[in-house]
């Protein structure tokens, strides 16, 4: 019996069954032994997890469909209560045992949720080997300013990486380091050519846990044009994409998609949305022929079905994403 096997089924039916996604057991009992393999490699890609808590942002930015396209004129103030993010979490348990990113956001501001705090020391709590991140655009952090997250509250939850991105503005007109009450000169420099951005990363301890905190300056002219939703004069798809290899996006009624390029509001989105993990086991979306034919797809630069990849300039690289080295950045301790 394969790892994939024993794993689930203690992680799954020991102590978890009333919380457990329905089907799995279902899936384990009626599967070959290929077939579980097969699901082992395809959860063994899997390095990020985002999910998706609200569908509003503060801004409107000219380089994301929430702020430019008919999309934003259809968003409310909807936000996954605590049962439904509570059933996307068991739904994913069989990550529990793994090692990943996984970040709150799917093309929203995560600090516009009130309870996002508590979210993340739920999704700690359930995967406790998972590097818990933020990607905010750090409007909503001051180090003091009462209605505001200080660094200091993101870390109190177990939050281990911290991404602000800030949008056309340079480092010496920006205010951002003075908000979250650290020294500029406390962050290492570094251009990002391929990117088109500037980069400053800090690492830390706190409470022996290894902390990074980057500030990005980016240029919303350089930014992807989100599969085709922004318009932009950069040249299509350059090459193969990770991204529906190597993560999991799910936006926050539950709906797994393509990737994190893609809006469940767009016309024809029920051909990049997969199931919702509020109600489909996470067993069964991944193995459908659906979501294998996308990905097996994608991994060779098949984008003849894929009408939204074959628009999409968004292109990442395993060299690009593992080229942020930090080893040289000496640990502080965070007080």
């Amino acid at each position: 019996m394969n790892s994939l096997i024993t794993g689930t089924i203690k992680t799954h039916f020991q102590g978890l069954t009333s919380q457990l996604p329905s089907g799995f057991k279902e899936y384990i009992l009626k599967h070959s032994k290929n077939d579980l393999t097969q699901l082992e490699s395809v959860l063994n890609n899997v390095d990020c997890i985002e999910i998706g808590t609200t569908n509003v942002c503060n801004r409107k930015c000219i380089s994301c469909p929430v702020g430019t396209s008919d999309i934003a004129d259809k968003l409310t103030e909807n936000a996954v209560d605590y049962e439904q993010f509570n059933r996307i979490l068991a739904n994913l348990s069989v990550f529990k045992t793994r090692s990943f990113s996984l970040s709150l956001h799917e093309y929203n501001e995560p600090l516009k949720d009130a309870d996002i705090l508590a979210k993340y020391q739920m999704a700690g709590k359930a995967f406790p080997l998972a590097e818990l991140t933020l990607f905010t655009n750090g409007d909503l952090l001051h180090h003091s300013k009462k209605g505001f997250y200080s660094i200091e509250r993101l870390l109190n939850v177990g939050i281990r990486h911290i991404r602000i991105s800030i949008y056309d503005s340079s480092p010496a007109k920006s205010k951002v380091f003075k908000r979250i009450g650290m020294d500029m000169s406390h962050f290492t420099e570094k251009e990002n050519v391929p990117k088109s951005r500037t980069e400053y990363s800090h690492q830390l301890n706190y409470h022996g846990d290894n902390v990074l905190i980057r500030v990005l300056f980016l240029s919303t002219q350089q930014l992807s044009n989100r599969g085709g939703i922004i318009v932009s004069d950069k040249p299509k798809r350059r090459g193969l994409c990770s991204l529906p290899q190597r993560t999991l996006s799910i936006d926050y009624q539950g709906n797994l998609k393509m990737c994190c390029n893609v809006h469940h509001m767009e016309e024809g989105a029920d051909t990049w949305i997969f199931g919702s993990l509020m109600n489909t086991p996470i067993s069964h979306i991944l193995m459908s022929e659906a979501y294998s034919k996308m990905r097996d797809n994608t991994s060779v630069g098949n984008y003849q079905d894929l009408a939204k990849c074959q628009v999409c300039d968004f292109y990442q690289k395993t060299s690009d994403r593992r080229a942020v080295v930090h080893d040289d950045i000496e640990l502080a301790e965070y007080a």
